[in-house]
């Protein structure tokens, strides 16, 4: 029983776990050596909680099921946060809220998901350190060209929402290398993805009306290729890969989940040691 007692101590100073009512929000930290470094506001709305000013040395900030109306300080205070996540949120103005985070110095990773009237406003440019952006389960219907203004974005998600229009702008300096695009309504390519030169994975999943022959067409420009996901995607019909697959010196896996491929394709994925998960549906011969 001591020694019990005297590991449930240790526990205690090394990682506390606190939950306080404040100004109608619910409040989650985590703390390591005295020092908070995570804190999730689970539900509550009005003004912005002023009661995070008090936690400048946080790295991770959720904010989850909350109703904000007002941002009533600078973010500036928070110069060691790297990641904030709003989930099932209800934000008034989603410009005023970017115009605060731009004032975070070392912000990386933002994600916004499950709110349906998410519109990505133009001021989103203006995050220059961001390099992860997840954007999903939002209803998004256009991907602005304004996004790839991002200099240091290097990941983008945009799962699950309705994007039919994605377009990629002529002056890009954006060193993307992850992009999913999984379950939306595209019809075509993103226009100007042979931009991203710098790209490696590739997730197309779940777009049945993206057709595969344009897909063949676009893929010699992408270069850097290792990873091109495609299930679920076009046709359900037969349609041979790419005669030019070969070209993609780099691609290491295709991911034709649901897809119908010959057994001619697979061999010619074996024979350019290119991996291949096909999880669902009869090979064709």
């Amino acid at each position: 029983m001591k020694y019990l007692l005297i590991v449930l101590l240790l526990v205690v100073a090394n990682y506390l776990r606190a939950e306080d009512m404040y100004n109608n929000y619910t409040f989650f930290s985590q703390s390591k050596n005295n020092e908070v470094y995570a804190i999730s506001v689970l539900s509550g709305g009005g003004i912005f909680p002023v009661e995070l000013k008090a936690f400048t040395s946080i790295a991770n900030l959720e904010i989850k099921n909350c109703n904000i109306l007002q941002f009533t300080y600078d973010f500036s205070c928070f110069t060691k946060l790297e990641s904030i996540i709003f989930d099932s949120c209800q934000i008034q103005s989603y410009s005023d809220l970017f115009d605060k985070i731009v004032q975070i110095p070392h912000l990386n990773i933002l994600t916004i998901k499950n709110d349906s009237n998410f519109i990505i406003p133009s001021n989103i440019q203006n995050l220059k350190t961001l390099k992860g952006l997840e954007i999903e389960h939002d209803n998004l219907m256009e991907i602005p060209e304004y996004l790839f203004y991002l200099d240091s974005l290097s990941y983008l998600s945009v799962d699950a929402n309705n994007i039919k229009i994605f377009n990629i702008n002529d002056s890009i300096n954006c060193l993307l290398d992850y992009l999913k695009i999984n379950n939306n309504e595209l019809t075509s390519l993103p226009k100007g993805i042979e931009k991203l030169k710098s790209l490696k994975f590739l997730y197309l999943n779940d777009n049945p009306n993206l057709q595969l022959e344009e897909i063949c067409d676009i893929l010699p420009h992408l270069e850097n290729l290792e990873l091109l996901a495609i299930c679920n995607t076009g046709k359900t019909e037969y349609i041979p890969l790419p005669k030019n697959i070969s070209n993609l010196v780099k691609l290491k896996t295709v991911i034709i989940t649901e897809n119908h491929y010959s057994i001619e394709d697979l061999k010619i994925l074996d024979e350019l040691r290119i991996n291949y998960i096909f999880l669902k549906g009869p090979i064709l011969h």
